[in-house]
């Protein structure tokens, strides 16, 4: 009996951890393609190109959802309100390709994705998506609730370049230790994993001369 029940114990543990490796993979994979994404904008190789085109069909094969009001909350009060939305959503793509002035309407383009619900391929994993707006060379700080296994990615819009300072209540400052900082990057990413639940706060700074979007995507 005894051997049983460490049998079950151990066959668990390992599904547990089988999972958590796919949920850090999956984030890891979806963080890949933006980054790829970002940089066949800030090549120049947006409309016509059909690479960006195959891009926008596997970001397809994701599903996402907004993440609710009462997940996340904005501690600041540096947002923008005459930057144009740039959307890592299929729908934000697939209008570009259709009316190059579809960014005028990335506003409503989201507010349609927030009342919708989760949409995509697989409902199996849903990402979770939180737009942001930001002044130029002014930092957002964000707070968002969770618990366990958390993994959380930082996406600029093209062009636009942040730092990103990621905290956790119980451990303080985690990640964000870097020299070159100051210049920025186009993205970052993090996986928290803490017992029960717990808030984690992101300081994003905004390092470049316009004001920008950014995405928060959860797993």
């Amino acid at each position: 009996m005894k051997n049983l029940i460490k049998a079950t114990a151990f066959i668990l543990a390992l599904l547990i951890s089988q999972n958590v490796s796919s949920q850090e993979q999956n984030l890891s994979n979806l963080y890949s393609l933006l980054n790829d994404i970002q940089a066949q904008f800030e090549n120049g190789e947006f409309l016509s190109s059909a690479k960006l085109s195959a891009l926008n069909a596997e970001l397809k094969t994701y599903s996402f959802e907004n993440i609710p009001n009462n997940f996340i909350q904005r501690m600041d009060t540096n947002e923008s309100e005459s930057v144009n939305y740039f959307l890592f959503l299929p729908d934000f793509f697939d209008s570009l390709f259709v009316n190059n002035a579809s960014r005028l309407y990335a506003k409503e383009i989201y507010e349609k994705f927030r009342r919708q619900g989760a949409k995509g391929h697989d409902r199996r994993t849903i990402f979770k998506q939180s737009v942001q707006t930001l002044k130029s060379h002014e930092t957002a700080v964000i707070r968002i609730m969770t618990m366990g296994k958390q993994g959380i990615a930082i996406i600029a819009q093209p062009f636009a370049r942040i730092s990103v300072d990621f905290y956790s209540d119980n451990k303080g400052k985690v990640s964000g230790m870097d020299s070159n900082k100051h210049k920025g990057y186009p993205a970052k990413m993090h996986f928290f994993e803490e017992n029960g639940k717990y808030f984690i706060e992101i300081h994003v700074r905004n390092v470049s001369d316009n004001d920008i979007s950014f995405t928060i995507i959860a797993d």
